[in-house]
């Protein structure tokens, strides 16, 4: 990306989003926009009282600057919502500039199908709680594969590789939810002024290693439980963080407008509860899954044997 933008690594998105309609040879001259309200008002006239997504301006205070507004109400999965491209030294309304490319639909449709903001609420949830279904089963087949090939060992001997498989799971299971978590306590706790290093990615990143690094001190009777009480506190604690900060900053006027933000809080709750079943069911499970093996393990042996 540096090398085919080196000056500008953002213009990626601009181009595939929108198609250059300019002249090239067209010369900016400084030239007064027209109120923000005008345009406001021309897209109710096309679309009602309709709530905006975003509103853009290329090249302001210029004879060609373009105001685009684009409309909230979306029900595509290919993120078609509506779009007016006006002048904004005139008003006239312009070309639309979408890039409707094959590239750019196909690279619309991923983004939309992960967003899933085309989806109802309840599709939408449907959808997430689908994603936590599918990585509850790439664990578990991570987590019985290297049980069973550890009861099939025929000695007791110290095996590197399972020892690394354990602690690789528990730092992709366990881990990379703590380090998300942790992402999120650096955006509310940690305060520096715009245009310096992403912190957030490094405390990420830092994190997780620092997960991998804590699996491999820890002893394999005590692994699953350390970092699941770890979990289970950063989780719980993130919902009242939050709050103090909104509060703090004064982006609530009132416990009325704390429902945007619950939503985000009730989920870390929920994981927090998620974490906590786990952390007071882990040794049962496991103790069930060794006896199914070895169950399994007996059938085929005397089936082999016979």
């Amino acid at each position: 990306m540096k090398q085919l933008y080196p000056e500008n690594p953002f213009q990626y998105f601009e181009e595939i989003r929108t198609k250059n309609v300019l002249a090239p040879s067209a010369v900016p001259i400084k030239t007064e926009m027209l109120p923000i309200q005008h345009f406001i008002t021309t897209a109710q006239q096309h679309w009602g009282k309709s709530e905006f997504d975003n509103i853009t301006v290329k090249q302001p205070n210029t004879q060609l600057a373009k105001i685009t507004l684009t409309e909230l109400k979306d029900h595509s999965i290919t993120r078609n919502q509506a779009q007016l491209v006006l002048n904004a030294t005139t008003g006239k309304l312009l070309e639309n500039t979408r890039n409707d490319s094959a590239i750019a639909t196909l690279n619309a449709g991923v983004y939309g199908l992960h967003m899933a903001r085309f989806a109802e609420p309840v599709l939408r949830l449907a959808l997430f709680f689908s994603g936590i279904l599918g990585c509850a089963m790439i664990a578990s087949g991570l987590l019985l594969w290297s049980l069973k090939r550890q009861m099939q060992k025929k000695s007791d001997r110290f095996h590197f590789g399972y020892y690394l498989v354990n602690r690789l799971n528990i730092t992709m299971i366990i881990g990379l939810p703590i380090a998300m978590l942790a992402y999120l306590y650096a955006n509310r706790l940690v305060h520096i002024p715009g245009g310096t290093t992403n912190y957030e990615i490094y405390i990420f990143f830092g994190i997780w290693l620092s997960s991998f690094i804590l699996a491999c001190l820890t002893p394999q009777l005590h692994l699953w439980k350390t970092q699941l009480k770890i979990l289970i506190c950063a989780a719980f604690m993130l919902p009242f963080i939050d709050l103090y900060y909104l509060w703090s900053q004064h982006y609530l006027d009132s416990f009325a407008n704390y429902w945007l933000f619950l939503r985000i809080d009730l989920m870390l709750w929920i994981l927090a509860l998620l974490a906590y079943f786990l952390h007071q069911k882990i040794t049962p499970i496991q103790q069930k899954a060794v006896h199914k093996i070895q169950a399994k393990l007996k059938t085929a042996q005397q089936e082999s044997s016979s």
